[in-house]
């Protein structure tokens, strides 16, 4: 009796401690989460704790895990011999998942039955290494798109925590959501040269008096205006509310700093300057790397539709593996939307552009209708 509440104890104090605690979360959240990526994820010079509490984790049966190849081409396979022509295996890697002592703990915990929130796990484990159409790439390049995002310090999290199922509507359970601050209204960046005070009003007159005074365009629409430092960017915005008053000009100007630019692109915090050019937007995020064909993706698309017509309306973004299936959720999305008489916020991006582009400041990660659209971190 004293083994049982020993063990008992042992896993309970275990569970109070990062790293532990964190990677618990982290799997549970996302069956098939890879090792690599778990280490990556936790910030700080603590590869050693973590890999170490993993092995700990997985020899007191919270996880387990199964084996995959990662290859050149950004699949993982479990078998060298299914290879194919052209790819080339890279590294191996683990899949984890909750085990059976985790769902004891968890019912110990949460008082839920044991077998809950591990049968998810074991459903995603089958799915990941079945013989016929297995799960492996999907499960494996989700978990670097989430990553990604993580390290970029966007807040994401499984979407299995909001479901969604109306009466009578269609059940969304998308693959995660994420916390986004998005562009609210279109803007324009017009660079100011000044380096000293005299230099503001003429270089105002020849670069933004040509943008103020055009008729044409959305009566929405900043034009921000980037000066060499704080000092030179308030001399702008007085100058520049002067000529918008005189023009009568439709626009508006919001003068900042390089530096809050820099910023911005670098997808590090946003500015308070250029705050009030965003808004708060929670994504249900869909990864779809089978949903290839028009077919395929009309059919994720529709449930969102369908739901947006009667009410429950949630901003979609849709990433694909292939810039063609891209295209193709853009063609069918505003279709779906005409067909359906309603408005949805579908932004789109794929996974290069999320995991190799991203972390490089690429300003052109995310799209909105064909075009490029600002998506920063809260």
């Amino acid at each position: 009796m004293m083994a049982k509440v020993a063990e008992r104890m042992k896993l309970a104090e275990l569970m109070c401690f990062d790293p532990h605690s964190w990677l618990f979360s982290q799997i549970q959240d996302w069956p098939g989460a890879v090792d690599e990526n778990l280490i990556r994820r936790y910030a700080g010079p603590h590869k050693g704790l973590v890999e170490q509490a993993l092995e700990e984790m997985l020899q007191l049966e919270l996880v387990q895990f199964g084996p995959v190849w990662r290859t050149s081409k950004n699949s993982f396979i479990t078998d060298l011999a299914k290879l194919k022509k052209g790819d080339i295996e890279m590294d191996q890697v683990r899949m984890f998942y909750l085990a059976k002592m985790a769902g004891r703990h968890l019912h110990r915990r949460d008082q839920v039955a044991p077998n809950h929130p591990t049968s998810r796990h074991d459903s995603a484990m089958n799915q990941d290494r079945r013989e016929v159409r297995p799960h492996l790439s999907h499960t494996g390049q989700l978990d670097d798109v989430v990553t990604s995002l993580m390290l970029q310090g966007f807040d994401i999290r499984s979407g299995r925590r909001d479901l969604v199922q109306p009466e009578g509507l269609p059940q969304l359970v998308p693959d995660a959501v994420l916390t986004t601050v998005v562009a609210g209204v279109p803007f324009s960046l017009v660079h100011l040269d000044a380096t000293i005070d005299v230099e503001v009003s003429p270089g105002i007159k020849d670069r933004l008096f040509p943008v103020l005074n055009v008729q044409d365009g959305p009566d929405r629409y900043v034009v921000v205006l980037v000066c060499n430092t704080r000092r030179l960017a308030t001399l702008a915005q007085a100058e520049a509310d002067a000529w918008v008053r005189l023009l009568e000009s439709r626009q508006r100007v919001l003068a900042v700093t390089a530096q809050d630019v820099s910023d911005m692109s670098a997808y590090r915090k946003l500015p308070d300057s250029l705050r009030g050019l965003f808004r708060v937007v929670r994504f249900f995020v869909e990864y779809e790397r089978s949903a290839r064909f028009r077919d395929r993706i009309r059919d994720k698309l529709v449930s969102y539709m369908e739901l947006a017509k009667n009410g429950h309306v949630f901003p979609l973004l849709f990433i694909t593996e292939k810039d063609q299936a891209e295209w193709f959720v853009l063609e069918e999305s505003e279709a779906l939307m005409a067909e359906h008489g309603v408005e949805l916020m579908v932004v789109t991006s794929t996974y290069d552009r999320i995991v190799r582009r991203l972390p490089a400041g690429d300003p052109t990660v995310w799209s909105h209708r064909g075009g490029s659209i600002k998506v920063l971190p809260v």
